[in-house]
């Protein structure tokens, strides 16, 4: 594997314009890009391919371009690759089959003893088992610490999850509702609007996982 570094992924000079985006987590839902780009809105009913759009990432462009106009087998992929207690992050172009741990201590060796998780992002994996090898579906290896939601606290009343949900839910009133046991009202507030992206659980204050409470009012 190695560091894929501006040299191996320049795009200078295609017909493609550049456009950066500002730096909110999470930026991934297709809608939420197409608005910020785009400036176009759609609705809950709206498929963005319906619209003549398509939303893929950098890595998914790059691994086809690489298979249709070069005629390139799928033996590697790009894995970001983070240490989320200091917030840094690399990527790396590893092939397929390679030991994760490996890939992890090679290009971040200074682990601190923390635990690894790999998966398909950083809301989307777990805790890493030894022996276990990059393979197609690997997107993310990070150091980290498993989250003591046990221990969460009341809702502090921040407004930091529903300031951050990409889909304007007002998140805060629903775990507040959650906490009394009271849903009186709760349709008006449109619970069901909810996209699962995890921006309320990653910035609450009160350490709630209320990925999980949306879930839950939902009835998934």
């Amino acid at each position: 594997f190695r560091s894929a570094t501006k040299e191996n992924i320049n795009l200078a000079g295609s017909p493609f314009p550049i456009i950066k985006v500002p730096n909110k987590y999470p930026m991934g839902h297709e809608k939420m890009l197409i608005r910020t780009l785009l400036g176009k809105e759609l609705t809950k009913q709206e498929i963005p391919a319906g619209q003549g759009i398509l939303v893929m990432n950098l890595q998914t462009v790059l691994m086809l371009g690489g298979i249709i106009c070069q005629g390139k087998s799928f033996t590697q992929r790009y894995v970001t690759v983070a240490d989320l207690s200091c917030g840094r992050a690399e990527v790396a172009l590893v092939a397929l089959g390679t030991d994760a741990e490996e890939v992890i201590r090679t290009i971040l060796p200074d682990g601190n003893g923390q635990k690894i998780y790999i998966g398909g992002g950083a809301m989307d994996c777990h805790e890493m088992c030894s022996g276990e090898m990059v393979d197609a579906t690997t997107n993310f290896i990070a150091y980290g610490e498993k989250p003591d939601y046990e221990s969460a606290t009341a809702c502090k009343g921040c407004g930091g999850c529903t300031s951050k949900c990409p889909m304007g839910i007002p998140v805060s009133k629903i775990v507040k509702m959650d906490e009394k046991g009271d849903r009186s009202g709760l349709a008006e507030l449109h619970p069901e609007n909810c996209i699962g992206c995890s921006a309320c659980t990653y910035v609450c204050h009160a350490g709630k996982n209320i990925k999980k409470i949306m879930a839950k009012v939902n009835g998934k």
